[in-house]
């Protein structure tokens, strides 16, 4: 057979997977928690360990925006993440950035059959180059294809929120996630000279970190004068109150659902903590019968075996110390006094923003709900700072701060002074 018939087999051989794959029947293989049943159909795992693990997962994701805060809040309740290996065996571990960004934009767990995601290409020297493709450009993108553990809306706004949390150091306009920084308009702060979105800046001074609002972009692509340079600490304080005043009326509401989201992502955590338990007993209990039905003559295969259910029950174990251990750090938190606390600040909105445990990062989170910009302008010769803010839904509101002193401005002598030192006679 020669060269050429066989690159036209391999060419009709091509075009036939392609064709299938089209059609959304070309068989691939699947993510953990999902299967092939017995009809060839996609379903979910039947694992419920499995499926509860991934449906809490992108509900985490969903509460907290980010996938970094999606591997720390599953690492702060102790909860594994399955994996699945090469010969289909699901194993159970920590959950890790790479993984979490991979569920995330992975379609199938949306539903949708998809193919073509990936180009594979082979270099002269045998390297094999594999590129990610625009969706534009998948040779198949069939939603609601099969069952899936979020709709397809849910996983267009997931891969939307991971677009924005992308940190474009040259492009301050994109803004950037949450983060620990004093700086409460981060990412929202757009200047009224230029109009360009401000980078935060922090300085020591006077013994401190102090947050400025800088607009540089033209100094540092042109070589021009400093646009403008605001210190932040005026301007957080006056939309801090302002964003206080306005979300008194809803203050109590706000309180019960904190305190039914709480309940519910404790319930849902022990859940899943239960589920780890009954599997490390199932597993247990397999190794128990596998030693006691084996030869006690047969000392090697023996050895081997007790050894297997020893690290099952070390497993065991550990799963039931992990699981009290959540479960005292959650009564903790739902302790009544920690409660009435946490209701009398909820009802008091303006001790709950201003209290120093509350993190930046919420601050941020909620601001991010209410207010869709804030246009800053220095007016050195008043000696203030004009903010105008754009609410989300189009309302507008324009507050004016005084602008804190320069070091220069600070041991300058008030002319008041000088003037009347000049009219005292001598």
């Amino acid at each position: 057979m020669s060269e050429a018939e066989l690159h036209v087999i391999k060419a009709r051989l091509r075009g036939g997977i392609l064709n299938k794959a089209r059609r959304g029947e070309f068989r691939c293989p699947l993510p953990t928690g999902m299967v092939y049943d017995h009809s060839g159909n996609v379903a979910l795992d039947p694992d419920m360990q499995v499926r509860e693990t991934i449906a809490h997962f992108f509900e985490t994701f969903s509460r907290v925006g980010s996938a970094s805060q999606t591997v720390k809040a599953f690492r702060q309740e102790g909860i594994l993440f399955p994996s699945r290996l090469h010969d289909s065996q699901t194993v159970f571990r920590p959950l890790t950035p790479s993984t979490a960004m991979r569920v995330l934009h992975n379609p199938r767990y949306a539903g949708a059959y998809a193919y073509g995601r990936r180009r594979y290409r082979r270099t002269i020297d045998g390297k094999r180059i594999v590129r990610e493709q625009a969706s534009d450009d998948w040779t198949a993108c069939i939603p609601d294809a099969h069952p899936g553990y979020i709709n397809w809306e849910q996983h267009q706004e997931n891969l939307r929120i991971l677009k924005s949390n992308i940190c474009h150091k040259w492009n301050a306009a994109v803004a950037s996630p949450p983060r620990e920084g004093s700086a409460l308009l981060q990412g929202r702060a757009v200047c009224g000279q230029c109009g360009r979105h401000f980078h935060m800046r922090y300085a020591a001074r006077r013994g401190r970190q102090e947050a400025w609002y800088v607009c540089d972009r033209a100094r540092s692509n042109r070589g021009e004068p400093l646009c403008q340079a605001i210190a932040a600490p005026p301007v957080d304080e006056a939309i801090g109150m302002l964003i206080a005043e306005q979300m008194t009326p809803a203050a109590i509401e706000l309180s019960i659902e904190v305190r039914k989201e709480i309940e519910a992502r404790h319930e849902e955590a022990d859940r899943l903590r239960c589920r780890a338990i009954e599997r490390a007993q199932t597993e247990a209990d397999l190794a128990q019968r596998r030693f006691m039905l084996v030869d006690p003559n047969n000392r090697l295969v023996a050895d081997t075996l007790e050894g297997e259910w020893n690290g099952k029950l070390r497993i065991l174990a550990n799963a039931r110390e992990e699981r009290e251990r959540g479960r005292e750090h959650d009564q903790f938190i739902l302790d009544k006094a920690v409660h009435e606390r946490l209701v009398a600040m909820t009802a008091d909105f303006k001790k709950l923003w201003t209290n120093p445990e509350t993190p930046n990062r919420e601050r941020k989170r909620l601001l991010a709900h209410i207010i869709e910009d804030v246009t800053l302008l220095k007016l050195p010769k008043r000696g203030t700072t004009k903010a105008h803010i754009r609410f989300k839904g189009g309302k507008t509101q324009t507050l004016v701060t005084i602008s804190p002193k320069s070091p220069s401005q600070q041991i300058k002598t008030n002319p008041d002074i000088n003037r009347i030192d000049r009219q005292t006679p001598r």
